[in-house]
């Protein structure tokens, strides 16, 4: 299984925060670069945030993948729900959220505690691969290197 990580795109400061006009041009960027490569995913789970879903969407729309919002990818929430749900999956799927709780997810899964392992940049990637609580990093995407 592959596990895509999107932090979302960089957003307005104004509720309810859509994402600014390089949010959407970094997105864009990132999402067209995965569809180059030929990836493939089941599922695009977002948080309740306008941000999260916008970014969402323009993965979706590139990947030709129905978004769908979920509980649990919020910035405050428990990483633990998504660490033990990611095991049930069992298929490729892209989770669309923000710092803290990605990084903090992502280090759950590579190092098994809330280590701080990567600067995680927003409209930027980072691919998984694995299952149960072995995982390693295949690679990381941001819009200044594609």
């Amino acid at each position: 299984m592959k596990l895509y990580l999107v932090r979302h795109g960089d957003a307005r400061r104004n509720e309810p925060r859509p994402l600014s006009g390089r949010g959407i041009k970094e997105s864009k960027k990132v999402a067209k670069h995965l569809l180059d490569m030929g990836i493939k995913i089941s599922e695009i789970f977002y948080s309740k945030e306008l941000r999260a879903k916008e970014t969402a969407g323009i993965f979706s729309r590139k990947l030709g993948v129905e978004p769908s919002e979920v509980a649990g990818l919020n910035p405050g929430d428990n990483p633990r729900t998504w660490f033990k749900k990611i095991g049930e999956i069992g298929e490729n799927v892209m989770l669309v959220g923000h710092l803290p709780h990605l990084a903090l997810l992502l280090s759950l899964l590579l190092a098994g505690s809330d280590a701080d392992l990567v600067d995680f940049r927003k409209s930027s990637i980072i691919c998984l691969e694995g299952s149960g609580d072995h995982w390693i990093m295949k690679y990381f995407l941001t819009p200044e290197i594609i």
